[in-house]
């Protein structure tokens, strides 16, 4: 009997060269496991960015998921010193923990490892009589031992719903898993299917109480997967911050009632391989991907499904349709301070892809431009950092899936990145005080039907111009700023606006209260060349009489070489008061005026007209020379009329 306990033992060692004696019982090897993914492409490319690590190493596990761990160990004691010193040099996740491998499968890393899934642990051998013939002896398979696996609790924690689910259902029979194949079947059974277990039979569904679980489990990366999973849906507006809240509740509910599920705020295993499933399915549509322009310095993630690069044309790199859908996007890259902030504001507004219709904002650290109407929609944002520029514009039309150009949106503004001040070179086009004629060189642009000037009247940015084709004109701006017709007559030559967000202006008008004298000097400031300055320009000229071509006591006449733009602005006399305000030339193809001629409404008129509508009126009778150009430069302001 002695001898016969001594071969049967003998036999057992030979069989677990493995295994390791730590002085009271048998152990297998044990590995730390850092993270699981659902796919096996997902665990490679994890894996992959694992290996500054040592001995990482990557396995299926039963549940259909794949496990990315480090080891062997010897034994659990050093795997759990070895846990401790990485998680207090942060290198590990927070909730990795021990296993003993009795989950895992097939090696798929290093690429071409081999492993053989380790035999039980042995127990001690008992002190038994030898069984009788006919009777099963220890480690004899029976149909118990081939049964599926029991929903035994396991001791350690998992990051990820791979244990849980192994607790809730039958392991599946492991498949042979070819590293050429990365896009073979996880072995988690289609949402719409009952779950089976290797012989066929219907596994029981996973109760509230295991997904409870599962999710408890799941760590902080795959948390913000699933919010950007919902988010990507639509659905979900809040941040990616692994924070399951209220609003990620509200979020999960509506994706299960959407999708024909039990609304309880908490995924299924199944449910969450379905959600991040379909979310990788609608970007692989779109070609989502991140990309990096070294020369703009820009690194953003492009529907490049949609889109391919087409030219630098500064400070954009345009990207346009592949298959003629309409679909643009731009990245904008350029050097420059807010004045060049504000120039680019103002330029991207005259743009044929940035409708009218929308929002606009600007402050001292950027602008956002979101507008839209019957043929498209067009959004840009742009920021101003440490002297660069750097931001985006995505045009889509508005025949096209709205809910698909939203999760693009959302997909470029989460991910853009500024890579330091490198910008795009301006000797591709253009300067960096952006010039209008270089900035849209190759672009369509969007230019009002007319522009001119006008002036500030009281500090709430009141401002007067002239009358001639205001009514005609569906918006008007004062500085790129949506302003109303508060006033307007054709007869007497005047339109009064009013900003739609006030406005704090530098100067303001101060009429004089004295009667000119002919033949006296005088100076006109406006927009004499808008595409060319933006600022007022002085043009000096001569008062030739107190009364208008046809008579009247309202206007004056003016020898002076101003220009279209010029029309609206203030006329200023030599003490720097303002006495009238110029005239447009009259719209009559019959008769042409002398070019140095122009017409002038009188300072009387235009102050009775603001008294009349409760303004301010300031008159003055100063008669020192000011600093004409600097009260030009505050006072005077660019209108547009648009159709």
């Amino acid at each position: 009997m002695r001898r016969l306990k001594r071969a049967i033992s003998a036999m057992v060692a030979a069989g677990l060269t493995a295994m390791v004696w730590t002085g009271s019982a048998w152990a297998q090897p044990v590995w730390l496991q850092i993270e699981a993914r659902p796919t096996l492409a997902q665990a490679r490319d994890a894996a992959r960015g694992w290996s500054t690590l040592p001995d990482i190493a990557g396995f299926a596990l039963t549940s259909g998921w794949y496990a990315i761990s480090i080891g062997p160990f010897d034994d659990r004691t050093r795997a759990e010193a070895r846990r401790m010193q990485l998680r207090r040099e942060n290198l590990i996740p927070q909730d990795a923990y021990v296993s003993d491998g009795s989950t895992y499968r097939q090696q798929f890393w290093p690429v071409g490892a081999q492993r053989i899934t380790p035999a039980p642990v042995p127990q001690p051998i008992q002190e038994t009589a030898l069984p009788a013939i006919g009777t099963p002896t220890p480690g004899t398979p029976t149909p118990e031992a081939n049964a599926p696996e029991t929903n035994a609790p396991e001791t350690n924690a998992p990051e990820t719903n791979a244990a849980v689910r192994e607790q809730a259902r039958p392991a599946p029979a492991p498949q042979a898993m070819p590293d050429s194949d990365p896009t073979r079947a996880t072995g988690t059974p289609p949402a719409s299917q009952p779950a089976q277990n290797a012989l066929g039979a219907d596994l029981p569904a996973e109760t509230p109480e295991q997904s409870r679980r599962l999710e408890s489990q799941l760590t902080a990366t795959v948390k913000r997967n699933i919010q950007a999973a919902l988010k990507w849906q639509g659905i979900y507006s809040g941040g990616l911050d692994a924070s399951f809240g209220p609003g990620t509740r509200s979020a999960i509910s509506a994706w299960q009632n959407q999708n024909g599920f039990a609304a309880t705020g908490v995924l299924t295993s199944d449910q969450q391989k379905q959600l991040l499933d379909a979310a990788a399915q609608a970007k692989a549509v779109l070609g989502l991907e991140e990309v990096t322009d070294s020369e703009a310095g820009i690194t953003i993630d492009l529907p490049t499904g949609l889109v391919d690069f087409e030219d630098y044309d500064p400070p954009f790199a345009r990207y346009s349709a592949t298959d003629g859908s309409g679909i643009q996007a731009l990245l904008i890259s350029q050097a420059g301070d807010a004045t060049t902030l504000k120039a680019l504001f103002d330029v991207m507004q005259t743009l044929a892809f940035v409708p009218a219709s929308g929002t606009k904002t600007l402050n001292s650290n950027g602008f956002v431009i979101d507008t839209g109407n019957a043929a498209m929609t067009s959004y840009t944002e742009v920021g101003l950092k440490n002297g660069a520029l750097k931001g985006f514009t995505l045009i889509w039309p508005a025949s096209g899936d709205i809910a698909q150009r939203n999760r693009t949106l959302a997909a470029m503004r989460d991910s853009f990145r500024a890579s330091g001040a490198q910008t795009l070179d301006a000797a591709r086009g253009a300067r960096s005080t952006v010039s209008r004629a270089d900035l849209l060189a190759g672009l369509d642009t969007r230019a009002p039907a007319f522009t001119r000037s006008g002036f500030f009247t009281d500090p709430q940015g009141t401002v007067v111009t002239a009358a001639q084709g205001m009514a005609e004109c569906r918006r008007i701006t004062v500085e790129d700023v949506p302003a109303t017709l508060r006033f307007n007559d054709p007869d007497l030559g005047l339109a009064i606006l009013s900003p739609k967000t006030p406005l704090a202006p530098a100067q303001v008008a101060a009429f004089s209260t004295q009667t000119p004298r002919v033949e006296s000097d005088l100076t006109v400031a406006g927009f004499s060349y808008p595409e060319a300055l933006s600022m007022p320009v002085l043009t000096h000229g001569t008062l030739l009489a107190l009364e208008g071509l046809s008579g009247g006591q309202e206007r004056a006449r003016i020898a002076a070489r101003t220009q279209p733009g010029d029309a609206g602005g203030p006329v200023f006399d030599d003490a720097g008061a303002i006495i009238g305000m110029l005239l447009p030339q009259p719209d009559d193809s019959t008769r042409q005026l002398p070019p140095e001629l122009s017409a002038a409404l009188q300072s009387a008129a235009i102050t009775q007209a603001l008294t009349d509508q409760g303004l301010d009126a300031r008159t003055t009778t100063q008669t020192t020379p000011p600093s004409m150009i600097e009260r030009a430069r505050g006072l005077v302001v660019h209108i547009g009329c648009w159709h």
